[in-house]
């Protein structure tokens, strides 16, 4: 009877601790909103950093990405981020005449950018 009872009291005490470290991770987890910037000084330093933070956090607002400038090697697909519409948009914008992402595709993978979900895109250029 004792070890039954012991037993229960370390499996509550472990489901407690576990439901806890579920809520505080959970908790730490910001939405992203605002003014971000992608380089070697900035919040995120290549592309695939900002992608996975939005694709791990997702969007409490609109979010722009100043693009500082540099030459990026990388391929990088973006799925369907959570919190995303028409009114929390999310914005890649260079800074500079030279901002180039570049990539040497696969034959199986040849997107440098690929869009992996619904988009809306607004066709105008900005300088």
């Amino acid at each position: 009877m004792k070890k039954t009872n012991i037993f229960l009291k370390r499996l509550r005490l472990m489901l407690f601790l576990c439901l806890m470290s579920f809520l505080f991770l959970e908790s730490n987890a910001q939405a992203l909103f605002g003014t971000k910037t992608i380089g070697t000084t900035g919040d995120y330093s290549s592309f695939t950093a900002a992608v996975t933070a939005l694709t791990t956090n997702g969007v409490s607002g609109p979010v722009v990405f100043n693009v500082q400038s540099g030459s990026y090697s990388e391929q990088i697909s973006i799925p369907a981020i959570t919190g995303a519409s028409t009114t929390n948009t999310i914005t890649f914008k260079g800074l500079g005449d030279n901002t180039t992402i570049s990539a040497t595709p696969s034959t199986s993978n040849r997107p440098v950018v690929c869009f992996d979900g619904s988009f809306l895109f607004n066709n105008k250029l900005e300088h």
